[in-house]
């Protein structure tokens, strides 16, 4: 939507889809839509990341189920290391999960995420960290959370 190359941010807008994974668990078994709106800004080595989402649970298990979703997430750049790992960056990211409807418990619920990414050569990057509950229900005791990204 809005970029801003002198100022080092951008705004997003978009729709995302989730389909069932074949688990029965909450949301990994349903077929979901949600439109989100993300914004970052970089500050000095920091770069600083939001996401608003909202979640509606179409089909599956999680069917009639709704979520408000308020991420918030700042990392770090570390300088490059070498030729195979061109960078990394850590970093902490605040998660904020509001049922609206659908759940049996409607309390909020806060997680933590810090974790690491790598910067390889070829634009690939794999991250890693553990999220990790605070407040709220405890759906989870912890999940490890990685994914693989390769920019073209």
């Amino acid at each position: 939507v809005w970029a801003s190359g002198e100022r080092g941010a951008e705004v997003d807008l978009g729709l995302a889809m989730a389909l069932p994974s074949g688990s029965g668990s909450i949301l990994a078994g349903s077929t979901a839509i949600q439109p989100f709106a993300v914004g970052g800004i970089k500050v000095g080595p920091v770069d600083v990341l939001g996401d608003l989402r909202y979640t509606w649970a179409v089909a599956g298990p999680a069917a009639g189920l709704e979520l408000f979703q308020a991420n918030v997430a700042a990392g770090y750049a570390i300088t490059p290391l070498g030729r195979l790992v061109s960078g990394l960056t850590t970093f902490l990211e605040v998660n904020l999960i509001q049922p609206t409807r659908g759940a049996g418990d409607l309390r909020p619920q806060l997680f933590v995420l810090p974790g690491l990414e790598v910067f390889l050569p070829w634009n690939l990057s794999i991250s890693a960290g553990v999220q990790i509950p605070i407040i709220g229900p405890r759906l989870i005791d912890y999940r490890v959370i990685t994914f693989v990204k390769w920019e073209f």
